[in-house]
Formats: structure tokens, C-alpha cells, sequence
């Protein structure tokens, strides 16, 4: 729901864009993903108290929605940066390649942005990137795909996209490079002995990632997180204390989401003051009570990770 929230309202704003610009837009369309997606905010359809038969036919709605909504996003987008001005500059090569990234809020953006790329020939073996100033921008390759001959094919590539206007946009370029970029000029690792180098369970039982504002701090065999330093002028300090966090709880299921364990009944006539508490130890599975999971983290000159995959009752966690 929310993110069928935050695609149909990017469509509107972009369809607003495209009619300014004098193109024609699809307000038929708007409509009918819309429609859907309000009938669906129903109470008692949003508390989980329906049959399954309604969920069903909840979730094609969703579909229905989420199909238009895409639709009309890619499209407008293609309408609006078929207007842009998208030629190399700022010391760009004739080989680089533009990439348009569009803000559709009403005020300045800075976000992580990702974008696919491919590559007709063979031969390229790292990626740099320019911004619209023609300053270096870091750039890290999410996922990738090589020519038998060697060199990237397809790529699908993170960087920071910084200060994007307001219901505006910012052309940055890729530039594709033939040979390995000189060390550290777009990518500088941690050094192996940094408490935020890459860690996973063949070597190491924790492994933390880090940014300006926290350092979180994992155990790699089970998934929790064991400490996470806020930094401040001051100095860090833990925010969790002494208790894990990323801790997932499972407990016997005793009704649905409206009369939770007898919490709350609405046929009653009078206020019910009983209170539903944290998990009981002993009462509850925690996903910290297992352990031989293959958890990792990694860390980019964009962003930094953590993943794992571990035994968890009568299955398997993965986050």
C-alpha cells in the first residue's frame, strides 16, 4: 500500500511535468491505479480480519495498480528527459554515458540512485563517474555480468546523487574505462585491520558497517545486532546497551491481528486495559537461539552491507 502510495503520487507529479512541458498525459490511466489502491484502505481489510479469498483478490488489485503505475512512471520519464539537454560536458568523454536522475519531491534530494547499464563491446573493466559540475563521483558496481572474452556486459551501477532539484533532475555521467582505474581514485577499501574492513564466518564471529552518523556492530553466525554507536561532537555511545537488536521473535500464533492473545475484543462494551508485552524468554523461539548462519558485510565507496542466511525454527532466516 505505501509504495503504491509513493508510485502513483510520483506519477502525478510527473504527469504535472509532462503537461507543462505541453505532452500529452495519461489521466485516465492515474485513475484507474488509483482506484484500487483507496478501495483497499478499507478498516477491516487493513487490520487482517478478511478471509483469504478477499486478500487474493487485494493483492490483484495491488498488481493491477502497481502495472499502471510503472507504466505510467517509465513513461513520463522517458517523455520528460526526451527534452533534456544530455551532450557530455564538464571534461566528459565522447564514450560517456549520460544518466538522468529525476527528484520528484518538492524540495532538494540527496539519495543513493542506481542505474543498468550494457555494453556492445567487449573490453571494459572498471567505471568512473563525473557529476554535473564535472567533479569525480564515486560509483560501486551492485551486480554485473562479463563477456566470455572478459570486460563488463551488463552492470548495474550505485553512486550518491547529491542536491538533485526540487521537481528537477541532475544529468551525471558514466565514463567506461579499458584498464583498472589508478588505486584508490574511485574506490578506497578499508584496510584488513579497520573494524569496518569486509568480514564473513570463515574468518571472523563479527563484522560491523559504518557511516557519519552510525557504526553497527553484527555477530555474523546468527544475525544480531550486538551494538550500534551513534556519533556525536561529543563522542559514540551505544544505543541499544546491553541487549541485541535485529532480534526476530516467534511466538504461538493465538489470533489475528484484531484480538491479538485476547488483547482486544471489539465486541465489548467496556475498555479493555490488558496489556500485550515484549516476548517472554522461554515462551517465545528468538533467532539468536541458532546459530551456523554464513553472515558477511561489505563495505563500498557507496554504501557498506550486511547479509546472512541462518537456521531458524523449523526453517531458515535471511536478511
Amino acid at each position: 500500500m505505501r509504495t503504491l502510495e509513493r508510485t502513483l503520487t510520483t506519477a502525478e507529479n510527473l504527469s504535472a511535468l509532462r503537461a507543462w512541458l505541453n505532452l500529452p498525459a495519461d489521466m485516465q490511466n492515474l485513475t484507474r491505479a488509483w482506484e484500487p489502491v483507496l478501495f483497499n484502505q478499507a478498516h477491516d481489510l487493513t487490520s487482517g480480519t478478511m478471509v483469504d479469498k478477499v486478500y487474493a483478490d487485494t493483492l490483484r488489485g495491488y498488481e493491477f495498480a502497481r502495472r499502471l503505475g510503472d507504466e505510467m512512471v517509465n513513461a513520463d520519464l522517458d517523455a520528460i528527459a526526451s527534452n533534456i539537454d544530455t551532450r557530455t560536458s564538464g571534461g566528459a568523454s565522447s564514450q560517456a554515458i549520460p544518466v538522468v536522475v529525476f527528484n520528484s519531491l518538492g524540495w532538494a534530494r540527496t539519495d543513493v540512485a542506481q542505474i543498468a547499464i550494457g555494453f556492445s563491446r567487449s573490453g571494459v573493466t572498471s567505471l568512473g563517474m563525473i557529476d554535473p559540475g564535472g567533479r569525480e563521483t564515486p560509483v560501486q558496481i551492485v551486480e554485473s555480468e562479463e563477456y566470455a572474452a572478459g570486460g563488463l556486459k551488463d552492470a548495474t551501477v550505485a553512486f550518491i546523487a547529491r542536491d538533485v532539484p526540487a521537481m528537477g533532475y541532475s544529468v551525471y555521467q558514466i565514463l567506461p574505462e579499458k584498464s583498472p582505474p589508478p588505486s584508490g581514485q574511485f574506490h578506497n577499501p578499508p584496510a584488513a585491520n579497520s573494524p569496518t574492513a569486509p568480514a564473513n564466518t570463515e574468518r571472523q564471529d563479527t563484522g560491523s558497517i559504518e557511516n557519519e552518523y552510525y557504526r553497527a556492530t553484527f555477530d555474523l553466525w546468527n544475525g544480531a545486532l550486538t551494538r550500534l554507536d551513534v556519533k556525536t561532537p561529543g563522542g559514540t555511545w551505544n544505543a541499544i546497551g546491553d541487549r541485541a537488536a535485529n532480534v526476530v521473535a516467534e511466538e504461538q500464533d493465538g489470533g489475528d491481528f484484531w484480538e491479538l492473545y485476547g488483547t482486544l475484543n471489539g465486541g465489548r462494551l467496556t475498555a479493555m486495559t490488558r496489556k500485550q508485552g515484549l516476548p517472554i524468554p522461554g515462551q517465545a523461539h528468538f533467532s539468536n537461539e541458532w546459530v551456523g548462519g554464513d553472515g558477511a558485510t561489505d563495505t563500498g565507496p557507496v554504501f557498506a552491507q550486511f547479509q546472512i542466511s541462518h537456521p531458524f525454527g523449523n526453517g531458515n532466516q535471511s536478511c
